[in-house]
């Protein structure tokens, strides 16, 4: 995945297209059991099966409940 990439985003009942707006940080899985996990700053792009933190645009807004008040 790389900044400008369009995906689908399913959220409870809701779905629709969103676009990678920013690639933050990647966390990439140590190859060796027990070593420790890669982490990039601000990638141009990630692998498969690594962990990302990301912005992300949305074509209209979203209502959504914020985690912590969900109990």
């Amino acid at each position: 995945m790389t900044k400008g990439y369009s995906c689908m985003m399913h959220i409870h009942t809701w779905s629709d297209d969103i676009f990678i707006k920013d690639i933050v940080r990647s966390i990439e899985k140590a190859e060796k059991e027990g070593g420790e996990d890669i982490v990039k700053e601000k990638p141009k792009y990630t692998k498969s099966f690594t962990r990302m933190i990301c912005r992300i645009q949305m074509r209209g807004p979203v209502c959504l409940e914020k985690f912590d008040e969900m109990a």
